[in-house]
């Protein structure tokens, strides 16, 4: 039995494949096709998505549901992520929302559950994921039919009730009706699954833990062979899996500081339920059978609403509410644009753009300009002059955060010790003071063009051509 664990072992992690069944697959497990969710709320990773989401549409009929039942898909490799950016551009590989929305905000859920929440702490991780998995089917909703999609009553009600105008768009208690929105129906719907059989496992660290690339494949390794086949393996010191790993490199991996997480998705639950616990190469082989003959959803691709509804409402009363959802949720939350202030004075704020409209509202998010704020705070340094040393002294800095992104931020001068490290004071000789040079203004950090003026060009997503039994959102 040994020599069997190990051949088959290292078929799997070299991408030897097996031959293709000549049958159509079968998929009798459809998925949340046409359902809504809050994305950010998602676990997009480690769980398979139930089909319990919104029905913001009413059904979509079988010639708007495209199939791909082409040659089976194959993938035996690993993947370094050298940071979180990385780990979020893979993730978007296959969910493939709006790149600017590829971050913490959408993603930190699906993170966290196979990093065990590492970057909590607001650290930077590295790691390595190593896939083995079989797609033999895939379903997605054309473009053309969601450019034109059947909504439900109650939700074009409650979406007509929404507020055109926001009047204090940095008081999240304006955005109150959307967020209810947001909560009730989510912000994107699905519009394409593949089905197939897939094991994922994962190993991270810290950054600059001083760990090789070497060392998360073998952790991925190990992890994927689960506990038996460790065993197995330090006690035979000819055995060795991953391209060449000594059984000295899986002594020594099995003392690393990482979290490891294996995934199973697709394939048949009962069989999903047995590889959770034992990874043995007969049941891993007949997983992947099961998800090129009979497979369940493993990826999932998302469409915002907001495109969905520009599609219905372009050049209508209703489009300024469509651009007020897109830019809530891009803006305001995904970004973080929440007022924010120091010793009472406001820093940062969501506002209408000057060249904002009624019909056509467009939000930016400012930051308060570098200098001085009250009179009070600038002080006369003996052969230096005027220095803003107060509370309200504020200057601008660039900040790189965990996930690789750099956000421009406002910081207190009080501290510095010269002059010209804290300006915006200026000597005024009839009153023989120190007064602030002139008021700062406001830097846009963030603004956004709103959906384009017209719905995309009428286009079908790739697909065998077969029209497919109709998706009931019901």
């Amino acid at each position: 039995m040994a020599p069997s664990m190990f051949t088959v072992a290292v078929l799997l992690l070299l991408g030897v494949t097996r031959a293709e069944p000549d049958t159509r697959p079968v998929v009798q497990d459809v998925g949340p096709l046409g359902q809504c969710f809050n994305l950010p709320k998602l676990d997009l990773l480690s769980k398979q998505l139930a089909p319990s989401g919104a029905t913001i549409a009413k059904s979509f009929p079988g010639k708007c549901v495209k199939t791909w039942t082409g040659k089976s898909q194959s993938t035996r490799d690993t993947i370094h992520f050298m940071n979180i950016r990385q780990v979020y551009n893979f993730l978007n590989t296959n969910v493939k929302i709006d790149a600017e929305l590829a971050g913490t905000f959408t993603f930190k859920t699906s993170l966290d559950a196979v990093t065990n929440s590492m970057t909590a702490t607001n650290q930077s991780i590295e790691g390595t994921v190593l896939r083995v998995s079989d797609h033999s089917m895939s379903k997605t909703l054309s473009k053309d039919c969601l450019n034109e999609v059947d909504f439900k009553d109650e939700f074009l009600n409650d979406f007509k009730k929404l507020p055109n105008e926001i009047p204090h768009p940095e008081d999240s208690q304006s955005w109150k009706d959307y967020s209810h929105f947001i909560k009730t129906y989510g912000t994107h719907i699905v519009t394409g699954i593949t089905y197939g059989a897939s094991i994922y496992s994962y190993a991270f660290s810290r950054s600059g833990s001083a760990h090789t690339r070497e060392d998360f494949k073998i952790k991925a390794c190990l992890s994927f062979l689960g506990p038996e086949a460790l065993k197995y393996l330090k006690g035979n010191i000819n055995a060795s899996v991953c391209a060449g790993t000594t059984s000295k490199d899986i002594e020594k991996a099995s003392r690393f500081h990482m979290n490891d997480k294996v995934v199973v998705r697709g394939g048949t639950a009962e069989t999903r339920a047995k590889l959770l616990h034992k990874r043995d190469p007969s049941l891993v082989e007949k997983f992947l059978k099961e998800g090129r003959e009979t497979p369940t959803p493993v990826q999932y691709s998302f469409t915002s609403i907001w495109n969905l509804l520009s599609g219905k409402f372009y050049g209508t009363e209703y489009q300024a509410k469509v651009r007020n959802l897109e830019q809530f949720f891009k803006g305001f939350l995904a970004f973080g644009c929440k007022q924010m202030g120091i010793y009472d004075v406001v820093t940062t704020k969501f506002a209408l753009a000057p060249y904002a409209s009624k019909g056509n509202p467009m939000y930016q998010c400012l930051l308060l300009e570098p200098g001085c704020n009250k009179d009070s705070d600038c002080s006369y340094q003996a052969f230096e002059g005027c220095k803003c040393d107060g509370k309200t002294c504020f200057g601008n800095m660039l900040e790189r955060r965990a996930d690789g992104t750099i956000r421009k931020i406002a910081y207190n001068y009080k501290g510095y010790e010269w002059m010209t490290q804290a300006p915006g004071c200026e000597y005024k000789y009839r009153s023989f003071k120190c007064k602030c040079l002139k008021k700062p203004g406001w830097s846009v950090i963030w603004m956004s063009n709103g959906l384009k003026d017209e719905p995309e060009d009428n286009e079908e997503l790739s697909g065998s051509g077969e029209d497919d039994e109709d998706v009931d959102s019901h």
